[in-house]
């Protein structure tokens, strides 16, 4: 189901502010995949899509639907990379198919295949989870633009999850440490 919903909202990388040093420690920036989407944001200044930022005490994540988690109501952070394997089945089966027939014209299957084969190796997107203690939560997919964008790093990514994590390892120990709580 996570999966599911985070393939319906991947978003393009725009831009990420990382600093742990400052009270916002994560700001991401991303856009809606696609050329209407890219020449919007490049000609007439205007983001369709959303932004992620991190502080010291909340998460919040605005695509129009704005929702925020305190870090001491979060239970689970989660994150890795997501393909889609279907393309491989395809581009595998188109080739199957257009070795098979290569004497009748199978050139066209071997165009499919290679084309498939292309797609599975564009479909990389970085999803991201976090879940409440209700049960609730924000899931998104990070993806490189076909269009004028440029690959969110694999080292900025990891990064992204490890200060989440690091915040909310210290507000559970806060939270322990705290009588009132």
């Amino acid at each position: 189901m996570k999966i599911a919903k985070a393939l319906a909202s991947t978003y393009v990388f725009e831009d990420l502010e990382m600093d742990e040093a400052a009270e916002c420690k994560i700001s991401l920036k991303a856009r809606k995949a696609g050329l209407f989407a890219w020449l919007a944001a490049r000609f007439f200044k205007r983001m369709s899509g959303m932004t992620f930022d991190v502080a010291s005490n909340s998460v919040t994540y605005d695509n129009g639907w704005h929702q925020w988690i305190p870090v001491k109501k979060i239970s689970n952070v989660d994150g890795g990379y997501y393909m889609n394997d279907l393309l491989v089945v395809l581009a595998v089966l188109a080739l199957i198919a257009g070795v098979w027939t290569i004497s009748s014209g199978g050139f066209g299957l071997l165009v499919i295949a290679a084309l498939f084969f292309y797609l599975y190796s564009r479909s990389r997107r970085f999803l991201i989870a976090i879940t409440a203690d209700s049960g609730d939560g924000i899931v998104f997919g990070i993806k490189r633009s076909t269009v004028g964008g440029r690959a969110l790093s694999d080292e900025d990514a990891w990064k992204m999850l490890d200060v989440i994590k690091c915040l909310v390892v210290a507000q559970t120990r806060q939270k322990k440490l705290d009588p009132i709580n």
